[in-house]
């Protein structure tokens, strides 16, 4: 189900609270106020930032009509940067209009459009995106080469929107260097860690060949993220890290809790 997506504020006592305005009737982003120690001349100080959370669009002919106005209100609200959460294409079995879900052609449109933000703009995919482009049965989609043609056109070291971040990439590790959609980046001192975990079962249980996928993205032995920067990030920031439970194993252990 396609998920509405509206504005959100969350407050800090450090910072204060601002909300920013919704952007129209159909598409709405998830505007995200934090507070971080942001350098300005050399000298730390607290401030304030926004960013945006966008996902499951654009759908369909309408979402794709909508979607310039969407990312002209996105430019007008001066966020540090915009993460889409994954499904930029439509599941098929639920298609009725637009570009055809899977296609090179929705691939290329969808980079095209995330190339037009104004502030950086991350990805990370979604089942859309490739586990259930064997839905579509006219095409005879396999999910795995489209994750391949996912990797190449959207995670080959491009940097989306016309403004950037500095992004570490998973990939950077040579034993790593499949899983260039794994990123991490900060803002302030605030980390921002993004994931390749997916819907339908994260490509789970239909055939041995996608189970082999499931496992190698997955298994301990191969973290999504190295948690070594992680670490330090925590012993100055004194949060806790997160396990992420994924059908009762874990990505990476957590070396907070030995």
């Amino acid at each position: 189900m396609r998920k509405i997506l509206r504005a959100l504020l969350i407050r800090r006592k450090t910072c204060g609270a601002g909300l920013v305005s919704g952007l129209g009737a159909v598409l709405w982003p998830l505007f995200i106020s934090g507070c971080a120690m942001v350098q300005s001349g050399g000298q730390s100080q607290t401030g304030k930032f926004e960013f945006g959370l966008i996902g499951d669009l654009p759908y369909n002919a309408e979402d794709e009509r909508k979607f310039p106005n969407l990312i002209e209100d996105i430019k007008k609200a001066n966020l540090v940067f915009v993460i889409h959460d994954g499904d930029f294409q439509a599941d098929f079995r639920g298609y009725r209009d637009g570009s055809l879900p899977c296609s090179d052609e929705t691939f290329d449109n969808r980079k095209n459009l995330a190339q037009t933000f104004k502030p950086p703009f991350i990805l990370t995919p979604g089942d859309n995106d490739w586990t259930d482009c064997h839905y579509v049965k006219s095409a005879s989609y396999d999910p795995l080469e489209r994750l391949a043609k996912l990797r190449e056109i959207f995670f080959s070291g491009t940097d989306f929107g016309q403004q950037t971040l500095s992004i570490t990439r998973q990939s950077s590790d040579p034993k790593y260097s499949k899983f260039r959609e794994n990123l991490r980046w900060t803002y302030g001192d605030m980390l921002f860690v993004t994931l390749h975990l997916v819907g339908s079962d994260n490509n789970f249980g239909r055939t041995s060949e996608m189970d082999a996928e499931y496992a190698e993205r997955n298994s301990p032995n191969t973290c999504a993220i190295d948690y070594s920067p992680v670490r330090r990030y925590r012993s100055r920031q004194r949060k806790r890290v997160f396990k992420i439970p994924i059908r009762n194993q874990m990505i990476c252990e957590n070396p907070y809790e030995k």
